[in-house]
């Protein structure tokens, strides 16, 4: 999952904003949430009986990967419509924003979620 976040990270980055940043800045955003991303997962799941494991992490793949593509697919959209000059200053409403207002952040909640559910023991009494 942690190479699915930086790719699409790197996706926004490189084609998707509009704002300049430096090489050495993106680089260090990526290693960062790749790094602390993978601690999490490989600590976190050591620690789960093992009959709660392959439920959980079915659950955090689907929301994982529906909200990775929620959120690229969104921003795309949006993209496609801001670089359209006849659209400047427009809000766009259309695509998946159509059903939401920030549908991109609805999206990046659910693969943020789908991602540390790895950390929440289902069913696991303490």
């Amino acid at each position: 999952m942690s190479v699915g976040a930086a790719i699409k990270q790197i996706i926004w980055l490189l084609y998707i904003s509009n704002e300049p940043m430096y090489p050495s800045g993106s680089i260090m955003i990526c290693a960062f949430n790749t790094i602390f991303d993978s601690i999490n997962s490989l600590l976190t799941t050591a620690y789960l009986p093992y009959q709660y494991l392959p439920q959980q992490l079915y659950v955090g793949q689907a929301c994982f990967w529906m909200g990775i593509l929620v959120e690229l697919i969104s921003e795309l959209q949006r993209k496609s419509f801001k670089d359209d000059l006849a659209n400047k200053g427009k809000p766009y409403a259309g695509g998946l924003f159509s059903l939401a207002r920030s549908v991109n952040y609805g999206g990046y909640t659910l693969w943020r979620g789908g991602y540390v559910s790895n950390a929440l023991p289902f069913g696991v009494e303490c």
